[in-house]
């Protein structure tokens, strides 16, 4: 989930050691514990190219040795870097390991050590490497090299001591200093030696809260769930209210699957513990909506902006959720509030006009819709035009503004299609409708959104073999497409006498999709037509209090009808047609039962 802060944003790196691993430690120049810098510093050194052997420094910080560059020296080098030119690897850094032992020069044992980590000499690498820790002691990039190679080979107590004195450098380490040792442990390939190294650093400074957060890191880069929470865990018994741990807790656990209770429990732990932690709680309330909770995700955002009233992400948030939940005046609030400090969006000026449509305000909504300049909001700004025009001119004013409009691709041509469709229907011009989707479907054949429409606008007309058709194409291309499933299973359960096929059909949906109140009903709906009326009950209740939809209203009134509950199912229907007094389905019903 986008959003939250992962572990696993940490810089990608190869974990192999060898060139991909420390050849920009061993070129680059860049230190593992700078006196200052960014904490990028390390990750841009380890992924450098492979370069060749650095040219000397004009300006050598330290000494070079006195060494006369006589036969046996040059033909040792020069050996060593034709065979590497070539690829023997072997031959390289046995021949430049020699030549680092004989002049003492730290370039050398520089070279030699990555040479022979590439040629998985990890041996010669660690005598290259202690060479150059000889001759430059106070070289950190020397003595992280030492380090990884000791880590690799198992020696973990003495890789763990060079770790533990680099970091006691300048005192208590800092945050990145911490985390620079992390990232190079997680680029080894003994995973195991990684750890064990790392657990012998965090237990030297194991007070340091920045330590157990790289050791979560370091946990989640090879794997290791129980250590990663673990160590997370210890971090923020160091320091309850550190938001970037309890962010990378959350995420662990969100990315990992965890319980949805196990979630909220730590969420909403911390943020009783530290209310003003918005990240987290905008974190949390992303999760929410993911986890189709609106209603409790709205609430966190609404604590965001008590916390911070112009969070533009919390306004922006709430105020979309806000319209789910039909909260349109608290929407308006939101949005306009967003536009007032981001006069320039116009994304928030088509909501604004859609919380205009919603609440029948169409010359308001025609305002913000004409209001709209922005390119990438232009043509949704004008289709939305369409359906205002239609309230307010009627059908053929609408039809004329919308036939004005050029599409420059095939995803343009379908929505300008689908929203005439929209139009034409909710003129009752069927017909007109099916026939305006035909020629679309002549151009986009493929398309999936053409032919679902199609078919749901050939049931209503009856033409239950053209719904068929279109609905078993879309199922051919796709046998999971819950919409297409649902669709001809209630198509089947509603007018014919397949009711079989329809159950299995809607069963199939309702697997994928178990909380979908639209599948719930069509559940319902067979289940009536089957003459199971107590199921029929229960699925459409349930369905009813998951969306309050005037269509699902009229299936329950149905049921309800038909069992003699004739008092309830008047009262299900009356407030149905309170909020949606034109729905066809449910005026049908109520007529037909109760003219």
């Amino acid at each position: 989930m986008a959003g939250f802060f992962k572990l696993s944003e940490f810089p990608k790196m190869n974990r192999r050691i060898g060139l991909g691993l420390l050849a920009g430690l061993l070129t680059a120049g860049c230190a593992l514990v700078p006196s200052g810098g960014d904490s990028d510093e390390v990750r841009e050194a380890a992924e450098a190219p492979e370069q060749e052997a650095p040219a000397a420094p004009a300006e050598p910080e330290f000494k070079l040795p006195d060494v006369a560059l006589d036969g046996e020296l040059l033909y040792l080098v020069l050996l060593g870097e034709v065979a590497a030119s070539r690829g023997d690897r072997e031959t390289a850094a046995e021949s430049l390991m020699e030549a680092a032992r004989i002049s003492r020069d730290p370039r050398l044992a520089q070279r030699a050590t990555r040479i022979a980590l590439d040629a998985g000499r990890f041996e010669v690498a660690r005598e290259a490497a202690s060479l150059w820790v000889t001759l430059q002691p106070d070289q950190d990039q020397a003595r992280a090299a030492l380090a990884l190679i000791m880590v690799e080979q198992g020696r973990i107590a003495d890789a763990a001591a060079e770790l533990i004195a680099l970091l006691r450098n300048d005192g208590e380490p800092a945050s990145n200093e911490l985390s620079r040792v992390a990232r190079l442990l997680g680029q080894l390939s003994n995973q195991d030696n990684a750890l064990a190294a790392m657990e012998r650093v965090v237990a030297a400074f194991q007070d340091n809260a920045d330590a157990h957060f790289a050791a979560a890191f370091l946990a989640d880069r090879v794997g290791r769930d129980e250590l990663v929470i673990d160590a997370l865990e210890r971090a923020l018994v160091l320091r309850p209210d550190w938001e970037e741990a309890a962010l990378a807790k959350l995420g662990h656990l969100i990315q990992n699957q965890y319980p949805r209770e196990q979630v909220a429990a730590f969420a909403l732990g911390f943020l009783a513990a530290a209310p003003e932690a918005n990240r987290v709680r905008i974190s949390y309330a992303r999760y929410l909506i993911d986890q189709e909770a609106s209603g409790a995700a709205l609430e966190q955002f609404q604590e965001v902006l008590k916390q911070d009233p112009e969070n533009t992400t919390g306004l922006m948030s709430a105020g979309l959720l806000s319209i789910q939940e039909e909260q349109y005046k608290a929407a308006r609030k939101y949005l306009a509030r967003h536009l007032k400090l981001t006069p320039e969006n116009d994304q928030i000026r088509v909501y604004l006009g859609q919380i205009a449509e919603e609440q029948e305000r169409y010359a308001a909504a025609e305002k913000w819709y004409r209001e709209v300049s922005d390119q990438s909001q232009l043509f949704d700004a004008r289709l939305r035009l369409g359906t205002v025009i239609h309230e307010r001119e009627g059908v053929e004013a609408a039809m004329a503004h919308l036939d004005s409009l050029a599409t420059d691709d095939e995803d343009e041509f379908v929505r300008l299609a689908l929203t005439k469709e929209l139009v034409l229907r909710r003129a009752e011009e069927l017909e007109r409708a099916k026939h305006m989707l035909d020629d679309a479907v002549a151009r986009y054949p493929a398309n999936g959104d053409l032919l679902y429409a199609r078919g749901l606008l050939s049931a209503r007309l009856k033409r239950i073999n053209e719904h068929e058709q279109d609905m078993r194409t879309l199922l051919e291309e796709d046998p999971n497409n819950a919409h297409a499933l649902n669709a001809l299973g209630y198509t089947l359960a509603d007018s014919t006498d397949r009711f079989d096929e329809a159950f299995e059909l809607i069963s199939k949906a309702l697997q994928m999709r178990p909380d979908d109140p639209f599948i719930l009903d069509s559940m319902g709906w067979v289940h009536y037509r089957l003459g199971n009326h107590q199921d029929a009950i229960e699925y459409l209740e349930r369905a009813l209090s998951q969306r309050d939809d005037a269509e699902i209203a009229a299936h329950l009134g149905e049921v309800l009808w038909v069992v003699g509950d004739r008092e309830r199912a008047r009262k299900v229907w009356k407030r149905a047609r309170r909020e949606d007094p034109d729905n066809h389905v449910l005026n049908e019903t109520i007529e037909r039962l109760n003219p």
